[in-house]
């Protein structure tokens, strides 16, 4: 092995790039017809046949309504079904138009107190058509409680902001222009939400820990990148387990999800 390198270089010079050159697809088209044979004793018979047969149906689905799935229509198996339709109605936040979909045996399941509140929060507080509701709140928070630190500040905001933001776009609704979408955000989801297993996202595919925890592959690690790198101040970057994934509903005009 310590001679192979030697020889690497002016192999790469003869042969060029090495995607030019190698032979993988060709063992895999060679594996696929070897398959075909039925007939060991009239082996080139049965890959013809079989091969004549394919190019046939193949030829013969592309005449088939656009609803009915063939082989040569199918889906990556990573496919995460594209952006909702309904987010083009009435510029809906981007949060809801993010690709995605979930994927094995789905569970109907209510919500917690403490959870609905948490999910309801972290929706509020990571859409950017709020931000200036969020600065308002923020401004008002630290007149009503000037000697408050800036840790308790952050607590009691994450406690309150919701009620607060419902009440204050309950209060000037008609005074301002605000999109329909805004007064069912502002409700909360419902209290029934939809568990799934598994969930496919910008060509990745997460598992939850219970259900890829006894699987070769682990897929049900996550990492949201910091605002920080390592000795810098900032927001430092989270790791952690997928322990579930929700599906949030909210009703009014149109039906949204996160």
């Amino acid at each position: 092995m310590e001679h192979l390198p030697i020889h690497l270089p002016h192999e790469a010079s003869l042969g060029g790039l090495v995607q030019f050159r190698w032979m993988y697809c060709f063992e895999r088209f060679m594996g696929h017809l070897k398959k075909k044979v039925k007939n060991k004793a009239k082996v080139e018979g049965s890959i013809v046949e079989q091969y004549i047969n394919e190019e046939i149906s193949t030829f013969c689905s592309y005449y088939f309504e656009p609803h009915i799935k063939t082989k040569t229509r199918r889906e990556d198996r990573h496919y995460d079904g594209g952006n909702p339709e309904d987010t083009l109605v009435e510029a809906i936040p981007d949060i809801f138009s993010q690709p995605g979909r979930g994927s094995g045996k789905e569970k109907e399941t209510w919500f917690k107190e403490e959870d609905y509140h948490i999910a309801h929060t972290y929706v509020l507080r990571n859409c950017d058509q709020l931000r200036p509701f969020e600065r308002l709140f923020d401004a008002s928070l630290i007149a009503a409680h000037p000697g408050m630190r800036e840790n308790e500040l952050i607590e009691l905001g994450e406690k309150t902001y919701a009620s607060w933001l419902k009440k204050h776009v309950e209060d000037t609704w008609n005074d301002n222009a605000y999109p329909k979408w805004l007064m069912s955000l502002v409700h909360g989801p419902l209290v029934q939400v939809t568990s799934w297993p598994m969930y496919f996202c910008r060509g990745y595919i997460f598992h939850t820990y219970d259900h890829g925890k006894d699987k070769k592959n682990a897929n049900y690690g996550v990492c949201v990148k910091g605002t920080s790198s390592s000795g810098s101040g900032g927001e430092p970057g989270f790791y952690g387990v997928l322990r579930e994934i929700l599906e949030l509903h909210y009703s009014g005009p149109p039906e949204s999800k996160y």
